[in-house]
């Protein structure tokens, strides 16, 4: 049996390596499994090993999946979600017996 997978919205164990180069600097990288699903890697550089990680932390704790027209986020509700969704069929170029049957 495999691993399970993260939870939505949670993100893996944090790594930390060093990158050489004339100014030492630290990468950090985790995994992160959005609201739709997919794990995504997301990474942070820094100029010291906890730099790396808070920079990491930070951008993990603000990342917020919010659809293209921006009012859908994870708090929304069903019935917004639905208002939107029939506003976009009435705005596309869908057979009007289609836009009938899907409302």
């Amino acid at each position: 049996m495999g691993r399970p997978p993260l939870p939505i919205g949670t993100y893996g164990e944090i790594g930390v390596v060093h990158v050489g180069g004339r100014r030492p600097r630290w990468r950090a990288r985790a995994r992160f499994r959005d609201v739709d699903g997919v794990t995504r890697l997301v990474e942070r550089v820094g100029s010291s090993r906890s730099a790396a990680v808070n920079g990491l932390r930070a951008a993990l704790r603000d990342r917020q999946w919010v659809a293209p027209g921006g009012e859908i986020t994870p708090d929304a509700m069903v019935r917004a979600v639905a208002a939107a969704w029939l506003r976009e069929l009435d705005e596309s170029d869908r057979a009007i017996r289609t836009k009938v049957t899907y409302r």
